[in-house]
């Protein structure tokens, strides 16, 4: 079953690269969509001919080809194949698959090819654009919320224990250095989107609503881990954002820790668990900001 998953996924790597007609580039582009953006598949003769039940699809592809899916997306972004494929279809077939799709894949491809090079050049005009459109408060609290979830195994196992694995190491350097990257790289063109002001306060509010969806899950006495907010958090404040965080987090934070004590024992923890070289930086502006 997973050789023959392997060979359709080639399949479709290799026609979203060779394809030339409008009607080749949309069928590969209808198969990537339903492939990313887990709907249910369309009845098109290369998947009628497999027998497969998505969900294993979809858990090897997260597994093992979704970071190139996307990446092989973003080389064909030029005027020329957009052209083909039209503003319609693309805001139908392409937009979803970033703004619906993986989060974190979605985030780290679009963000990497927005900065990887000086020139302004088409691709990394749409991919700009793209990026802003991915970064609201819903995209961004499903982000963090799924990296949460996924290192659940590791917290349970105690907190000496705690690591982030290679790629989420690299999503939380992104999400901390974005400001700065991006603003470095558009200039006078930097998008409102992307200025400290308006991104960290939305990211303190991602931060929150996982929060609130942690205490959801731990009240239904089900494990779930925070380290990589604390992470995240600490990182934030070491880079100098700790007040743009705290001023958005804090009056949500003290008013649930007021009310309830398992919202109080979650916020004890993720900045206990903050690690030893960002603490001062998270601590002396919590103890400047927070109402005594």
């Amino acid at each position: 079953m997973n050789l023959d998953i392997e060979t359709f996924v080639k399949k479709v790597k290799d026609g979203l690269q060779i394809s030339e007609t409008k009607a080749d580039i949309l069928k590969w582009l209808t198969v990537l969509k339903s492939l990313l953006v887990k709907e249910r598949i369309q009845t098109l003769d290369d998947i009628k001919k497999y027998d497969y039940k998505m969900e294993e699809m979809h858990k090897l592809i997260a597994d093992c080809h979704i970071k190139q899916l996307y990446e092989n997306l973003l080389t064909k972004f030029s005027v020329e194949w957009i052209s083909i494929v039209g503003s319609e279809n693309f805001n139908f077939l392409v937009k979803p698959v970033f703004l619906q799709g993986n989060d974190k894949y979605s985030f780290i491809t679009l963000f990497q090819a927005s900065i990887e090079n000086n020139k302004m050049d088409f691709k990394c005009q749409r991919c700009v654009i793209l990026l802003e459109d991915f970064l609201n408060r819903e995209n961004l609290t499903r982000l963090l919320w799924n990296q949460s979830v996924c290192n659940t195994n590791h917290e349970s196992e105690g907190s000496h224990s705690l690591a982030l694995n290679p790629e989420q190491e690299i999503l939380v350097g992104f999400l901390t250095s974005l400001p700065i990257k991006m603003g470095n790289k558009l200039r006078l063109e930097n998008s409102i989107a992307f200025l400290p002001q308006s991104f960290i306060p939305i990211l303190a509010s991602s931060i929150v609503d996982t929060l609130d969806l942690a205490h959801q899950v731990l009240i239904q006495k089900e494990n779930v881990s925070l380290y990589f907010i604390s992470v995240l958090i600490g990182k934030l404040s070491l880079v100098g954002y700790a007040n743009l965080f705290l001023e958005t987090a804090l009056p949500h934070l003290c008013l649930r820790v007021r009310e309830d004590y398992l919202f109080c024992r979650i916020c004890e923890r993720i900045f206990m668990c903050v690690p030893a070289r960002c603490q001062e930086a998270v601590v002396v502006p919590l103890l400047r900001q927070i109402p005594w």
